[in-house]
């Protein structure tokens, strides 16, 4: 079993996948705890926010569920 965490998320694998992670992916995980407790990347609320980095949110936060059902 791999794992990979950050930003207080950990994500495990069967096969490794952190040759395939980048800077910048790693920087969007980073960034997701502090979304699931409310602190989003500019002020202003929800939306004000980046269509991007609210997809890429729902993205990980859809892939943990997933991978916790």
């Amino acid at each position: 079993m791999f794992a990979y965490e950050a930003g207080g998320v950990k994500v495990e694998s069967n096969s490794c996948f952190l040759p395939d992670i980048t800077a910048t992916d790693r920087g969007f995980i980073s960034m997701y705890g502090h979304y699931k407790n409310g602190v989003l990347y500019r002020g202003g609320g929800y939306s004000k926010q980046p269509n991007l980095y609210l997809e890429i949110m729902g993205f990980i936060d859809r892939c943990l569920n997933k991978n916790s059902e």
